[in-house]
């Protein structure tokens, strides 16, 4: 499944509106170079004055089929980040001399609550108490549903649906702002079961709670979202 694509330039004119001013990430559990509508929705993301980046595993860029791609690619990101499980050096040299200075790498497995190859039960009590900083952005699914955060997979958090409340409505509700709130405490992630079980550890809140609680550039509650609020749109 897809999002549709009036779905997904409405989003992005509604962060506008918000006066949202940052980045935009066009992957969350997907691969983005599968869409054919990836460049369409880059050009229009600059358009209207932000930024873009994608995750990819770089499998479908080679020498032979991608110059065009790889060109508007280089037009319309800011950066891009590859995975670098399956390139052989040959391919890593490629891709380094295409993307120059706008690629990132990453060749490990990021924790996650199914990481299957690390034993997740000393991060979890390492993290149980610790504030959460993983509250630090907007997720929207392809389905139109709202995450609370890059683990909430299956959307535990019933945070309504951007098809039935407009983008403002779902990031300044009660109910996510009163989580946010209780995930920036120490403790807080022991409120919600999955938060309590999860191996991602977090210290940014306590930055913004040393602000006496006023909304900084990454954080949700009485504010609009300025510069670095980081914005997720899965596709």
């Amino acid at each position: 499944m897809k999002m549709p694509t009036k779905v997904f330039y409405s989003i992005i004119d509604q962060a506008v509106e918000m006066s949202y001013k940052g980045r935009v990430y066009l992957n969350w559990y997907n691969e983005p170079l599968l869409d054919p509508r990836l460049l369409n929705f880059l050009r229009y993301i600059k358009k209207r004055g932000l930024t873009a980046g994608l995750d990819t595993n770089a499998d479908l860029l080679n020498p032979a089929k991608s110059k065009e791609l790889v060109k508007q690619l280089n037009d319309s990101l800011n950066w891009i980040r590859i995975t670098r499980y399956d390139c052989d050096r040959a391919k890593t040299r490629w891709l380094q001399s295409i993307f120059k200075k706008k690629v990132r790498w990453t060749d490990h497995h990021i924790v996650s609550h199914f990481s299957p190859s690390k034993a997740l039960n000393p991060l979890i009590k390492w993290a149980r108490n610790s504030p959460c900083s993983n509250t630090n952005r907007i997720i929207i699914g392809y389905d139109g549903e709202m995450r609370l955060c890059c683990e909430d997979i299956a959307g535990n958090f019933n945070l309504g649906t951007i098809h039935k409340s407009s983008l403002k409505e779902l990031w300044y509700s009660a109910k996510h702002q009163k989580i946010v709130e209780t995930l920036a405490k120490n403790g807080g992630r022991l409120k919600y079961r999955y938060c309590s079980i999860c191996p991602l550890g977090g210290t940014k809140h306590l930055r913004w709670l040393k602000k006496g609680g006023i909304p900084t550039s990454k954080t949700v509650r009485t504010a609009p979202p300025v510069t670095r609020w980081t914005s997720i749109v899965g596709k």
